[in-house]
């Protein structure tokens, strides 16, 4: 039997649009590849490398998997929670698909819009409400350990604190903010849910409270997300001869992703912000500029790039 939602519904008279938008999107996300590929290899040398710490990358590589296994069922979980169930096969495919459609627009809002592609017509607007929580998870995690590696930067590196003190002092401000907004937002987004309009728009019907259990669960996948990364950075960076204590490491790398994540900017242009908030961090604690551009270039290609191309695969071949 064939699940409901397993193959999205496009009207006869829409069909010419899909055809038209998916050598649209593959030559954007080539593109885009390119230029962010291309911005960067005057200045990039690679270190010496040694063949004893390939190990590094192929745990880095099994690892991508893993993450955007994590964010697929997060997302599942949160579908099923608003009484649009999909399989966990449907879910990895649209948070790829909208991994390779935030690659060429603003704000990431391309991730919405890709996870909804390959879904059923009924469930495209209530995925829209999964996405956002999901993101408000992640995001609230990403700070948080973020806010707590500036503070141990500060303390362990006296050129952190003229520069960062302004900017943690501002982000504990938003963490606690999103804290309250992520522990109510199921109750927020239900009352908004709840107005004639809104609810005829999104179609999201009835949202009830996300019970204790459930948050709980959301937020520990959340965590185990920020974790993985923080493997494969500290993982790349050994690869790549780097030294530093495993702390001072964590250190940083939290903090990267803590200013990463207030730039709203898809990630072909982020990926130039990103590298010189990288350039600064480690010129701080003492990493060469050849290690910061060569690990920003590998984490970018192994969790950005490679899921993305397969995110287009799946796009081409199964958005009709």
């Amino acid at each position: 039997m064939v699940n409901k939602f397993e193959y999205p519904y496009i009207r006869p008279n829409q069909s010419w649009v899909v055809k038209l938008l998916k050598p649209i999107i593959a030559i954007l996300l080539f593109y885009c590849i390119y230029i962010t590929l291309n911005g960067y290899k005057n200045e990039l040398v690679w270190p010496s490398l040694s063949k004893n710490k390939i190990h590094y990358v192929f745990f880095v590589l099994i690892l991508m998997p893993l993450n955007w296994f994590i964010e697929s069922r997060r997302w599942q979980m949160v579908m099923q929670y608003i009484g649009k169930p999909v399989s966990l096969k449907k879910s990895i495919e649209s948070t790829i698909a909208g991994l390779t459609l935030s690659m060429i627009t603003p704000f990431k809002l391309g991730d919405y819009a890709g996870r909804m592609l390959l879904l059923r017509s009924e469930y495209k607007k209530p995925s829209l409400y999964a996405t956002l929580l999901c993101s408000i998870y992640q995001n609230v995690v990403n700070l948080s350990f973020g806010i707590i590696a500036m503070y141990f930067l500060i303390q362990l590196n006296n050129h952190f604190e003229e520069h960062m003190w302004p900017f943690v002092i501002l982000n504990t401000v938003v963490v606690v903010m999103a804290l309250f907004v992520m522990l109510k937002v199921d109750v927020i987004i239900g009352h908004i849910g709840s107005i004639p309009w809104v609810n005829e728009k999104l179609s999201l019907g009835r949202i009830d409270e996300l019970g204790i259990a459930s948050k709980f669960h959301l937020m520990l996948l959340s965590i185990l997300r920020y974790s993985i990364y923080i493997t494969q950075y500290v993982l790349i960076l050994y690869f790549l001869n780097v030294e530093n204590s495993i702390l001072e490491l964590i250190g940083g790398i939290s903090a990267i992703f803590l200013i990463q994540s207030t730039i709203p900017l898809p990630p072909f242009l982020s990926f130039l912000a990103r590298t010189e908030i990288a350039i600064l961090v480690w010129k701080i604690i003492g990493l060469h500029l050849s290690v910061a551009l060569a690990a920003t270039v590998m984490l970018w290609v192994i969790n950005l790039m490679l899921p993305a191309l397969l995110g287009l695969v799946l796009i081409l071949y199964k958005w009709r």
